[in-house]
């Protein structure tokens, strides 16, 4: 219906922006890493060119392709492998692009891909953070070359030009996707602000670099974005004619062309396999089946296309891919009853979300959605004390079970599964690549920016950075996570177990980012990361209880409400999780309890107040009394003027 149809124009122009502006930056990462010979035309024209292609052929039409952090960084090493050894580097990389297709091809013949289920949170969230670390290094060394593009005080002056509109542009964006939390504003423009934060405050902080190119004429401050137009690009001068240059490459090197072309097929196979199984989610709705094995084969055919026209290899792209599921999502009918057995089709529980709201609120909507989306659902097993024994109900029965109560509403949801989408957006982004002269007038720092907010945006939801600030919280402060909606795993798991786990991941995470600063073995990391498969399989097990595991490497996000005082004896929790007493046995706890307890004190005109709390039946005492007490002192009134 219409209702679909602009919910479909609202995914496509979403998911556009969402792919574009991280081509255009990955394309710029490129050009400084192999020297020109590959840049902003080729990932635009690569990520347009085979995201028609997975939008047409693709067995899974939602999945989002693109090119992404780590195949540059492969890449950035080859180029470094072929400049050594004085091979043409576009040939070279073709090559390993036939024998990752040929590895991709055999993964699909043999039914490689049905180890996806062996895919947990543990080692996607540590490629996650991987990702995030790549991001902001990248960020990190793109502006501090800004300090070096020009000479003398002109370099100095570039330099903190750019690093101001930098830090601003990735301010803005970070407040800007947080807009959907804002109360002020209409419902309609938050989601707007939200959704489309990133190209807006891109277009206005590219305006602000104008004055500052206007007051230093001659001198492109701050430096912008070098992209040709498609026809003087090298592509057009005979890039794309690649695949008749593989003679060039001497035998030997034909072979050597093997190690980087397993290493590919190997990172493709996980990364492309992740993005898709992320854009499936059965809990957003998903009717349509998998289709992995035959994906795994149109990616073959995808990364031989690419290498042989000298295009940078693409795979399914995080977070694009469930990104443009979430953005489909809508709803399907009214509220219902929810049976006791588990929703079916494109229905998702819900459960406890839709009373939060009233019936009706738009943004408690997309509060519904956004929760239902990231898997935030909340958990309808009673939560296991430490004994064994279940847990005190934390919402407020007592100790009865949820199971026993009449069933809550399901809000059924439904994803609108077409191929228009992706399509469209794919037809935009490769349209854009013949939009050079717009996209020159990008400075370069707000890319650097864009890899900051990327990394920033990445880790909210990433369990393994929430253990690390666990890591490194005040023991006397660990209570308050319990205080408020938080993961089972801080109940059922004791802490040292919990750091364990942590820590054990911490190590794989620096294991493998310490890699990729090894010269041209860098280019093995994609190896460890997928190590990390088995390591859980067969490895943790040993070092963890399949109980604590459960829960630690929970597939989905599984929450409880605060704790309440059953709660706390029940399981236990003061030991790891101690409370404060009633009354403060240090100077300094009693300065922290001040700083928490009045408002008010700062350097202007605030005046210091010390906050007091009104029980709620004094508040519904007062708020009905003064009703009845208005119309009774009425009576009284009128009653007192007799005799």
């Amino acid at each position: 219906g219409r209702a679909g149809w602009l919910r479909v124009a609202a995914a496509t122009t979403y998911v556009f922006f969402a792919s574009c502006l991280p081509a255009v930056a990955f394309g710029e990462q490129l050009r400084r890493e192999t020297r020109g010979q590959l840049g902003g035309v080729e990932c635009l024209l690569a990520t347009g060119a085979m995201g028609l292609v997975q939008a047409l052929l693709g067995g899974q039409p939602l999945l989002i392709v693109g090119v992404a952090e780590p195949i540059v960084l492969v890449y950035h090493f080859m180029f470094e492998f072929a400049e050594r050894q004085g091979l043409p580097f576009l040939p070279w990389a073709a090559w390993g692009c036939v024998w990752a297709a040929a590895a991709l091809l055999a993964l699909a013949a043999f039914n490689a891909c049905d180890l996806v289920a062996s895919f947990s949170r543990f080692s996607g969230e540590l490629f996650g953070l991987l990702i995030a670390l790549l991001f902001m290094q990248v960020a990190v060394k793109g502006l501090v070359d800004e300090f070096r593009a020009g000479e003398g005080p002109w370099a100095l002056l570039n330099g903190c030009a750019s690093l101001v509109l930098a830090l601003g542009f990735v301010a803005a964006c970070l407040v800007l996707a947080g807009a959907r939390r804002w109360r002020f504003l209409r419902g309609w423009l938050r989601a707007l602000l939200a959704d489309y934060g990133t190209p807006l405050a891109l277009v206005a902080f590219s305006a602000l670099a104008v004055p500052i190119q206007s007051a230093t004429p001659g001198r492109d401050l701050p430096q912008r974005l070098e992209i040709p137009d498609v026809a003087d690009s090298g592509w057009a001068r005979g890039g794309y004619a690649t695949a008749s240059r593989l003679g060039d490459v001497p035998p030997a090197h034909v072979f050597s062309a093997m190690v980087p072309g397993a290493i590919i097929a190997v990172l493709f196979y996980f990364d492309h396999s992740v993005s898709s199984k992320l854009a499936q989610q059965r809990d957003l709705g998903v009717r349509k089946p998998s289709a992995y094995h035959y994906d795994c084969l149109c990616h073959a055919g995808m990364t031989l296309a690419c290498g042989l026209l000298g295009l940078p290899p693409v795979n399914g792209v995080l977070p694009q891919a469930p990104l443009h599921t979430k953005a489909l999502v809508s709803r399907s009918s009214p509220l219902r009853k929810r049976s006791k057995s588990k929703a079916k089709g494109s229905e998702v529980s819900l459960v406890s979300l839709a009373g939060r709201t009233p019936p009706g609120d738009g943004d408690g909507e997309a509060r519904r959605l956004e929760a239902a989306s990231s898997g935030e659902v909340p958990a309808e097993r009673p939560l296991q004390a430490r004994g064994g024994a279940p847990a005190a109900h934390a919402h407020g029965h007592g100790h009865e079970d949820e199971d026993e109560h009449e069933p809550p509403a399901l809000q059924p949801i439904l994803v609108h599964e077409q191929r228009f989408s992706g399509l469209l957006q794919s037809a935009v982004v490769l349209a854009v690549a013949f939009a050079s002269p717009v996209l020159r007038q990008i400075p370069t720092c707000l890319l650097w920016g864009q890899f900051a907010f990327m990394a920033l945006e990445s880790l909210p939801g990433n369990q393994l950075w929430e253990r690390m600030q666990l890591l490194v919280t005040d023991p006397r402060k660990r209570y308050r996570l319990l205080d408020g909606e938080h993961n089972i795993y801080l109940e059922t798991v004791p802490f040292p177990r919990i750091l364990g786990f942590t820590l054990v991941q911490l190590a794989l995470l620096g294991a493998t980012y310490a890699i990729t600063w090894l010269g041209v073995a860098g280019i093995a990391f994609p190896l460890l990361i997928m190590a990390t498969v088995p390591f859980r399989a067969f490895v943790l097990p040993r070092l963890f209880s399949s109980e604590h595991l459960r829960d630690l490497d929970a597939e989905e996000v599984d929450l409880t409400a605060p704790v309440t005082s059953d709660d706390w004896r029940a399981e236990g929790l003061d030991r790891f999780y101690s409370r404060p007493g009633p009354v403060a046995s240090t100077d300094r706890e009693l300065q922290e309890r001040l700083a928490e307890e009045v408002t008010g004190a700062g350097f202007g005109v605030g005046l210091l107040q010390v906050k007091h709390r009104t029980p709620r039946d004094t508040v519904r005492r007062r708020a009905t009394g003064d009703k009845d007490g208005a119309e009774g002192g009425g009576g009284e009134a009128a009653g007192s003027g007799e005799p």
